[in-house]
């Protein structure tokens, strides 16, 4: 009977080697590979102000606490690249002796889950002069009031909305189409219409060419609409005049200056609460789709 005993202790000790065997994959590794994503267990809702808010490292939920309040309009817009409409806010936190301090935020909108995830929230300048418009996947905070910063740049980068910049004197914030002439880079911009060599010594050149040719790939004739902080060279009357690029603020796929096509007289932009930015985007609380440069 000894060897019964036996067997059967050898059977009880796989069937339990192999349920912890099967929880540790579905517990440790099967959830580890799998990218994060919240449950509808935890409550995604499905209005973009019952998001919650990352402030100040605290998850914040606006409207359960006192000492917050939504002010002015949203702004509705695409600013992930997804094609799905998400919602920037502002919000003031008031303070002690009647204090308020401004914050910006977006609730994103995850078409996975069918509601709003709050991103991080920054502090913002305040006041009735100060507008939001969105631009290109962009925020563009302008403030008429700053002699310094009149104008702020935010964007996304997953859950963590950040400012771009501040910019040197001189630089300027606009539009343009990247494409590559006899293997260098070149910029066609919006504003002028005007075609410069992008110079290699500039700070975001590495940038351009990494989304040139991810966009591009083998295509010698394609180009890559981008936002762009650049300056011009010390030489803008010469025969091949440069710009040097700062900064890449943003590249959508669906942008363009008009047509998408080098050489393509620009359209003029509608004025008001039109979107210049396709049917998804929606201008609201500015008094002009183009934001005001420096």
């Amino acid at each position: 009977m000894k060897w019964w005993y036996l067997f059967f202790a050898g059977v009880v000790l796989l069937v339990c080697a192999g349920a912890a065997l099967w929880f540790f994959y579905e517990v440790g590794v099967r959830v580890a590979l799998e990218p994060y994503a919240p449950s509808r267990a935890v409550g995604v809702p499905d209005v973009p102000e019952a998001a919650s808010f990352s402030l100040r490292g605290d998850e914040v939920v606006i409207g359960q606490r006192n000492d917050l309040a939504f002010v002015h309009e949203p702004v509705v817009a695409d600013f992930n690249g997804d094609s799905v409409d998400d919602v920037a806010l502002r919000f003031v936190e008031s303070g002690a002796n009647g204090s308020t301090t401004s914050f910006l935020a977006v609730a994103v909108y995850d078409s996975m889950y069918g509601g709003y995830l709050g991103t991080t929230a920054v502090q913002v300048p305040q006041g009735d002069e100060v507008s939001l418009s969105a631009w290109h996947e962009l925020l563009v905070l302008n403030d008429p009031t700053s002699s310094s910063t009149p104008t702020r740049y935010y964007s996304l980068y997953g859950a963590l909305l950040h400012e771009i910049g501040p910019f040197a004197q001189g630089v300027q914030v606009g539009t343009a189409h990247a494409f590559y002439a006899e293997s260098e880079m070149q910029v066609t911009l919006c504003t002028d219409r005007n075609t410069y060599t992008v110079a290699e010594s500039s700070r975001a050149y590495g940038t351009m060419r990494a989304v040139a040719e991810e966009r591009l790939g083998t295509d010698p004739y394609g180009q890559v609409f981008m936002v762009i902080a650049w300056i011009v060279g010390a030489d803008p009357d010469s025969a091949n005049p440069e710009v040097l690029v700062e900064q890449v603020l943003a590249a959508p796929s669906s942008g363009a200056c008009a047509e998408g096509a080098r050489g393509v007289e620009p359209v003029s932009p509608p004025v008001g609460n039109e979107s210049l930015f396709g049917e998804n985007a929606r201008v609201i609380d500015s008094t002009t789709t183009e934001p005001v440069f420096r």
